[in-house]
């Protein structure tokens, strides 16, 4: 199997993602320019438990044009999964 530059990236940064603790927080948001749609409560990874994974709701092309619709994140307990 080859390995081109990105999934030599992706493999450093899952082997290396449990050694690091981010204490930065990064808030989205957008302004409202209508009545479709809302955001969700906030919530985090519980102390000691970081992100490992994620999941992506997109509207496919030809929809309406909404691009990324939704980002589910995932914790798991620093330490567990090796």
């Amino acid at each position: 199997m080859t390995m081109n530059t990105s999934w030599l990236f992706l493999a450093i940064t899952i082997s290396v993602l449990p050694l690091i603790q981010c204490r930065h927080v990064l808030y989205l948001g957008s302004p409202r320019v209508n009545n479709q749609g809302t955001w969700k409560a906030w919530q985090i990874c519980h102390d000691g438990w970081f992100v490992h994974g994620m999941q992506l709701k997109y509207e496919a092309t030809g929809g309406d044009l909404t691009g990324m619709n939704a980002v589910a994140l995932y914790c798991q307990r620093i330490g567990l999964g090796k």
